[in-house]
């Protein structure tokens, strides 16, 4: 580990020692670094854990992650930042502009202002000593710029320094752009299964944005159960194609008003067997389907299309049953009006246990649900539906 103070050089096997001390510092940051740099990783938490890593590594007091000012009036804001940076709030302008215009001049995507004296020396002010910056992205127009400041035991900065800092500058350029390429890929993917699931709602008029308030329901107990982002993310896809097997279900049954007949419900009842077929071919889909094959079955075996019973259905297919029938119940359908919220509630209390997931449902009972009334009526004000408009949205 980095002794801070040690006289560099005094010996050639210290000075030897350092480098190997050095070396491996570097190599074991960088290590954690690249475990960090995924897209399963929230963004908003990369930055903060990048100030306190290199505040360690670099030795520094401080550690800044600035960018482009977006919602300020000045050059940049602060992203985060490690040790006190309410001494440097008045300079960031003035740290941004000399790191971009110092590495426009002199093409090496690096500042770094020495303690020793000299004609490329740069005074700081605010108790500001020393200074090693690097942008992120091109020294043109950065997206970001990370900045170490004030070496302990005054030191000055060194090569190791600047070589690591453009190494992370490096890599979390290409990060950040994986990050966003991802993210419009993403996007991409949720409109398109959006369009998807709500040209199968249009089948039938009263299932207008069912779909979407089915997957809504879904993230939002799986956010009360405290799933990792993935697992809600699976949820809320299930959600959201759930019914993708009524393609293969003829309109005349699908908004047939009143009683269905027998093979009329055996139609119907293909439908989760059509879907997971579908999404079968899509490997991408892989955690998608056994909820989309699963979301009929009931915890006391009684479902279809396998007969699945307690802890046996999927995860995901309980949540997405439960999401699922409780948007029927407060919806207006063709053969039966909307239930209020309370009465919905009821009928989810009353088939706990057999019906439903007795431990998902009372977190639905339970839960104060404000925020997924506020969620549920976006979508119906998007779809601008009336027939199957679920009443949650009214009360």
């Amino acid at each position: 580990m980095n002794t801070p103070g040690r006289p560099k050089n005094s010996h050639p096997l210290d000075a030897m020692c350092h480098a190997l001390d050095q070396s491996y510092e570097e190599l074991s940051f960088l290590h954690r670094l690249n475990d960090k740099m995924t897209l399963r990783h929230n963004k908003n938490d990369f930055f903060p854990w990048l100030c306190r890593e290199l505040a360690g590594v670099l030795q520094v007091e401080i550690v800044l992650a600035l960018r482009s000012a977006l919602k300020s009036k000045g050059l940049a804001e602060l992203i985060a930042s490690e040790g006190s940076a309410q001494p440097l709030q008045g300079i960031i302008d003035l740290i941004w502009s000399r790191t971009v215009k110092e590495s426009q001049r002199t093409g090496i995507c690096l500042l770094i202002d020495a303690i020793k004296p000299g004609p490329a020396r740069f005074v700081w002010p605010g108790g500001l000593r020393n200074i090693l910056a690097a942008p992120i992205g091109p020294c043109q127009q950065p997206s970001a710029i990370l900045v170490a400041v004030n070496k302990r035991s005054c030191n000055e900065f060194d090569a190791f320094d600047a070589r690591l800092l453009q190494s992370v500058t490096a890599d979390a350029a290409v990060y950040l752009e994986n990050l966003n390429l991802y993210r419009d890929m993403h996007e991409l993917l949720l409109g398109s299964l959006g369009a998807l699931t709500r040209s199968i709602d249009a089948k039938d008029p009263y299932t207008h944005g069912h779909s979407e308030r089915v997957a809504i329901i879904a993230r939002w107990l799986a956010q009360k159960m405290n799933l990792n982002s993935e697992e809600i993310e699976t949820i809320y896809l299930t959600g959201l194609l759930h019914d993708i097997g009524k393609i293969g279900v003829r309109e005349a049954v699908l908004g047939k008003p009143g009683r269905l007949e027998h093979h009329e419900f055996d139609e119907i009842r293909r439908h989760p067997r059509i879907g997971a077929d579908i999404l079968g071919g899509i490997k991408q889909m892989a955690a998608v389907t056994p909820g989309v094959l699963s979301h009929h079955e009931r915890f006391d075996g009684s479902g279809y299309p396998q007969g699945l019973s307690g802890r046996n259905i999927p995860l995901t297919g309980r949540t997405v049953q439960l999401a699922d029938s409780f948007d029927a119940m407060i919806s207006n359908r063709t053969y039966r009006c909307a239930l209020p919220p309370d009465a919905a509630l009821c009928e989810i209390r009353r088939f706990a246990g057999t019906q439903f997931d007795p431990d998902i449902a009372d977190l639905l009972l339970t839960c104060d649900m404000n925020s997924l009334k506020d969620e549920l009526r976006c979508v119906t004000q998007r779809v601008n539906v009336t027939p199957g408009t679920a009443v949650i949205m009214q009360n």
